[in-house]
Parts: structure tokens; sequence; C-alpha cells
């Protein structure tokens, strides 16, 4: 089970450098033979902790609204197709809880 703790806010390099490990990370993924990758943004894992008005108290643009605090998700998948030259879907799994349900369908679409 997700355990609230005190955690630090992260820096915009250290965001972009963990973009940058997603990226490497479906590189890989496509090297070693793999057709597709999966991104799982729940559960308390770390996108699913930008997402959360609960653990994401942050004031810039990865914080406040929800366009903004899904910021990080989509930049994250976003990344993943031209770093490995993914043309299909990229399965995007989210904590439904902390998505209001019309926003939750929007999401739905752009990622499914």
């Amino acid at each position: 089970m997700f355990r609230m703790s005190i955690c630090k806010q992260m820096t915009h390099q250290e965001i972009a450098e963990k973009i940058e490990d997603f990226a490497r990370s479906a590189r890989q993924a496509k090297e070693a033979g793999f057709d597709s990758v999966e991104i799982h943004s729940g559960h308390g894992y770390l996108m699913s902790q930008f997402l959360s008005p609960w653990t994401n108290h942050r004031k810039d643009k990865y914080g406040g609204s929800l366009d903004s605090r899904l910021r990080f998700e989509t930049e994250g998948a976003s990344a993943l197709v031209p770093s490995c030259g993914l043309t299909s879907r990229t399965p995007l799994y989210m904590m439904r809880g902390n998505v209001p349900m019309q926003k939750w369908q929007e999401i739905k679409v752009i990622h499914s």
C-alpha cells in the first residue's frame, strides 16, 4: 500500500532526466525485441504522484490544475515514440481516483 512520505520536490532538470530515462528504457525494450511498452501510472508510482492533488503541491507548470499535473505523464509518454520508433499505441495505466470522469475519457482517447 502507498505510504505518504515527505519527498523533495524534483527540479525541472531532474524531471527532464527522468523523462529521458523513460525514453532510454523504451529504446532498450525495442532493441531487445519488444513490440510495445506500457506506462504504469498508478498505485503511488512517480507519475501517479505528479497526477494526484494529494501528493503534488507544486506551484510550477507541473502542479496546480489537472492539465498541469498531467504534464509529466504526457511528456513521459510523448518521449517514448520518437525515442524508439514505436508506431503502435502506448498503453497508459492510471489510478482513476485521481482524475474526474470527464477528464478520464479525454485521457483515454489520447493514450489509447
